[in-house]
């Protein structure tokens, strides 16, 4: 999933090179900026790739709840993944919230076989800092790869990297925002790709939307939180 069998040669392809490009990545505004091209994930269309701006999710797990682990690294809300390349149901967790799963499935319609309806059964949620990064990967453990991924952007702007099948191919890269959803479907499914930068500084984070509905007496620490961290929730039909 995440590993290489040769990570020296995993430092020379063309994906790799594309993260160490994009964690240096600066906005044109700023003064001497090295700027590649990004696209918007809003607009980009690709028969494996479908991307939807502006949806609000709620009852996903906050930092500090159950589930919630370390900036950069992965806790299920549902089935539990041990890093042994498979899910283990033995383990505590806890049942996705129902407007998550809600949300999950109508997402998912358009990468569904008619009649058929997407089943969540896991919500693995990635925590990321503002120096964190998430290396390119392939979305390997569930037993039915058909099904598509659904993968909901909260929190600070970051660099999402879609490459091919092989780390040697070079990746597309865009921005996705805090409430741009992913659907990562058809071929996706077999294609590298990873978060190698976030956007904390005040003028790139792009959080205003989210930040206007954080107004209540007890959504100060959220608040806090969501000024200098990116969470992402990828909700998947594992059997």
């Amino acid at each position: 999933m995440y590993g290489a069998s040769d990570p020296a040669a995993a430092e020379r392809t063309a994906f790799r090179r594309a993260e160490k490009q994009y964690k240096r990545y600066k906005p044109a505004k700023l003064k001497g900026a090295s700027r590649p091209a990004l696209r918007e994930a809003a607009v980009t269309s690709r028969r494996w790739l479908t991307s939807t701006r502006c949806l609000r999710p709620t009852g996903s797990c906050p930092p500090g709840s159950a589930g919630a682990t370390a900036p950069g690294s992965t806790a299920p809300c549902s089935a539990s993944w041990t890093g042994r390349r498979n899910y283990d149901v033995s383990l505590p967790h806890k049942k996705i919230p129902d407007a998550l799963a809600s949300l999950a499935k109508n997402m998912a319609i358009p990468a569904m076989p008619f009649g058929e309806e997407f089943k969540p059964e896991a919500a693995i949620v990635n925590y990321y800092g503002p120096s964190d990064m998430l290396g390119g990967h392939v979305d390997d453990m569930e037993a039915d790869w058909t099904k598509p991924i659904v993968s909901i952007s909260l929190g600070c702007k970051c660099i999402f990297l879609l490459g091919g099948k092989t780390r040697d191919e070079v990746p597309t890269a865009m921005f996705l925002r805090s409430g741009d959803i992913v659907l990562m479907a058809g071929e996706a499914r077999e294609r590298f790709h990873g978060v190698p930068r976030i956007f904390t500084e005040s003028n790139q984070q792009e959080i205003s939307a989210l930040v206007s509905q954080l107004s209540g007496e007890d959504d100060c620490f959220i608040l806090d939180y969501i000024k200098n961290s990116r969470i992402n929730i990828n909700i998947r039909q594992v059997y």
